[in-house]
């Protein structure tokens, strides 16, 4: 049930313009209270969730240009592809941990600041973020450059899975997969090149995808599967691979020292 109400604080939704002026309605969310959404950002939600969709990485990246905007990717980055994905899975690993306290983080906040929280731990960890980009970047340029990362690595990563979340529960769980087609994997791929083109950094990511799911963030006889993605041997996301062409691919398929460009 939807309440309507007019003595409302602020939308709750991670991705929130606070620009717009919306009407505001109370939702009941899955273990969890009541919250406060505009009608805006509850539409986007079920929508989303109609569809399969995922909003993490939307939100993310919107965020990442709230606080700052590195124009290219730094050199020692560029080279270094398994420090990219240390970067995206640091950032990973704080977001399953806010998770635990709320399920639909960053869809929804609970808490006013778990936004700000999650860019401080992002912008100033010192055991992953500052070692892997030192003292060039002041927090703001830190957390940017590491969210661009995890979001073009993650939006790359899961259109290479052998089924998608066609349908999700309340609490953003997967409810119903289906395989991929080539069909949806071209489709969606061609959305990932358009960032791309704009975004270095972005493209950074996209390109670490099979190193960061296949080792970093590897599982028992786990495969990417490329079929259906457009310009496949000149595509970023093969960058780091013995054979351009391949479809399907394991961690054996991986050259971390690739001379491709």
């Amino acid at each position: 049930m939807i309440i309507i109400s007019k003595r409302m604080a602020a939308c709750q939704s991670g991705f929130h313009d606070q620009k717009l002026q919306k009407r505001l309605v109370r939702v009941p969310i899955e273990s969890g209270p009541n919250v406060v959404l505009c009608d805006f950002c509850l539409s986007r939600m079920m929508e989303a969730q109609q569809q399969g969709g995922d909003l993490t990485m939307a939100i993310l990246y919107q965020w990442a240009k709230e606080y700052d905007d590195i124009p290219k990717l730094p050199e020692f980055l560029r080279r270094d592809c398994l420090k990219r994905c240390q970067i995206v899975q640091f950032v990973n690993h704080q977001l399953l941990r806010l998770r635990k306290a709320n399920l639909h983080f960053p869809r929804i906040l609970l808490d006013p600041d778990e936004k700000g929280r999650f860019i401080g731990i992002v912008e100033e960890n010192k055991n992953a973020i500052h070692d892997a980009l030192g003292g060039f970047f002041s927090n703001s340029e830190r957390g940017n450059i590491a969210l661009r990362l995890w979001t073009g690595c993650l939006c790359a990563a899961k259109e290479c899975r052998r089924t998608c979340v066609t349908e999700h529960e309340p609490d953003g769980t997967a409810m119903r997969e289906s395989p991929y087609s080539s069909d949806i994997r071209a489709e969606s791929f061609n959305k990932i090149m358009i960032t791309s083109r704009e975004d270095p950094i972005y493209q950074a990511g996209v390109e670490i995808a099979p190193v960061w799911e296949l080792i970093e963030n590897a599982g028992p006889d786990k495969k990417m599967y490329l079929d259906g993605i457009p310009e496949l041997n000149q595509s970023p996301i093969t960058k780091y691979l013995k054979d351009r062409n391949k479809t399907v691919i394991s961690a054996e398929d991986i050259e971390m020292n690739s001379l491709h460009p």
